[in-house]
């Protein structure tokens, strides 16, 4: 704007402001309850504008809300700022000159499913300015967009968790590769333990026996042992635990995956293992125990 337009819009506020007190002038605010057609009627003073506030971020990205907006006067001028949930209407100053001018237009939005016909027009009257229309919901639909924002953050932290999970069945994939080849290209250290303990039942007996310790390294060990049922009653094996203890410290349990039978005919003998990364099992601080829980009795065998 050149210099005699500026002087033009600041003689215009004046005239304005010189038939009203400056009270006038403070920002008013009207609350408008959203209808699925909603109708109003929009005086501007010039150079103030109106701000147009909704209860939800206007544009469909990332659970906001699907916005439109035309103008059928361009001297009528909004603004909007991506990822509000307001935009303001005003007139041009520089289509303001010493005479007041009346202007006329129609702005239409739709904002979802709710379509706003809005006309505007221009006035020099202060005490008929709105400043702010906040624009609300009745308490159904209201309630309905807050579940339908729990909603979206709940699907959009579902999406997080699977891709974090995704990123890391990647990586334990990646790592599990690691091991194997450092497994294959690496010969185990074998330990020979050769323990084991005998449970007597009138139908038999039960024998646990530990083979061995292999380990590849500090990635992998592999405990070999095997299950004999001499006894002439088939047995169910409950559990199998391994544990290491220290001193007066409580007992640790070791993690791993064990790959044995749940269930062992009579007169069968069985060979299984138990893998850990767990270093404790080669720690010889610890006193290492095998635990099976069988529909016959207690077995433990210790190293």
């Amino acid at each position: 704007m050149n210099y005699k337009g500026m002087l033009r819009v600041g003689v215009s506020i004046l005239a304005i402001c010189a038939q009203s007190s400056w009270s006038d002038v403070m920002p008013v605010v009207r609350t408008v309850t959203l209808q699925p057609h909603t109708i109003l009627h929009v005086k501007l003073v010039p150079d103030l504008g109106s701000r147009f506030i909704f209860p939800f971020i206007l544009d469909k990205a990332g659970g906001t809300v699907p916005f439109t907006l035309n103008m059928t006067n361009p001297v009528f001028a909004h603004h909007r700022a991506e990822g509000r949930n307001f935009f303001t209407v005003e007139i041009d100053p520089q289509n303001n000159n010493e005479s007041f001018d009346l202007y006329f237009g129609n702005l239409f939005v739709t904002v979802g499913d709710y379509n706003i016909s809005i006309l505007l027009s221009s006035t020099n009257n202060l005490q008929e300015h709105i400043s702010d229309y906040i624009f609300r919901l009745d308490d159904e639909k209201a309630h309905e967009l807050i579940e339908e924002k729990i909603a979206h953050r709940v699907g959009a932290l579902v999406k997080q968790y699977k891709s974090k999970m995704a990123r890391l069945d990647q990586q334990a994939q990646q790592l599990a590769l690691e091991k194997m080849v450092h497994i294959v290209r690496h010969k185990p250290q074998i330990k020979r333990v050769r323990e084991n303990n005998r449970v007597e039942t009138a139908q038999g007996d039960i024998v646990l026996e530990w083979h061995s310790i292999s380990s590849y390294g500090k990635l992998l060990h592999i405990i070999r042992y095997s299950i004999n049922n001499s006894s002439t009653k088939d047995i169910d094996i409950h559990s199998v635990a391994i544990t290491a203890t220290k001193n007066d410290v409580p007992a640790q349990l070791i993690s791993g995956v064990n790959q044995g039978p749940q269930y062992l005919p009579a007169g069968k003998k069985v060979g299984a293992v138990f893998a850990t990364d767990s270093s404790l099992v080669r720690d010889y601080r610890y006193q290492i125990s095998l635990t099976l829980q069988t529909s016959m009795g207690h077995l433990q065998v210790k190293w």
